[in-house]
C-alpha cells in the first residue's frame, strides 16, 4: 500500500457546502460514519481531527438519550470513575 501522506486529494464542494473525505483518508485515520469531526481554522486552511469532545450530547447521541438524561448519566459515570481511582 502506498503512503497516504504522499497523496493529494482534490474534491469539489457540493451545493450544500459538503466535501466528501476520501475513503483512503477515513481508513488511515480510523474515521467512521457518524464520528464527530472537529474543524480547526488556521491561517493556512482548515485542520480536521476526530473530536475527543466530552460534550454530553455528542457522547450519548448514539444512545438517543435526551440531554437531561444524558447529563445525569454522564455525571454518574464521572463520579464512578473518580471513586474507582481511590481503590
Amino acid at each position: 500500500m502506498e503512503n497516504i501522506l504522499e497523496n493529494e486529494f482534490i474534491r469539489p464542494i457540493d451545493n450544500l457546502g459538503r466535501v466528501v473525505i476520501p475513503a483512503e483518508i477515513r481508513k488511515y485515520y480510523h474515521w467512521n460514519a457518524h464520528d464527530p469531526i472537529k474543524m480547526v481554522f488556521t491561517k493556512d486552511g482548515v485542520l480536521l481531527t476526530k473530536s475527543q469532545n466530552d460534550d454530553v450530547e455528542n457522547l450519548f447521541s448514539k444512545l438517543s438519550l435526551q440531554p437531561e438524561k444524558a447529563r445525569r448519566l454522564y455525571d454518574l459515570l464521572s463520579t464512578l470513575d473518580y471513586i474507582k481511582k481511590d481503590f
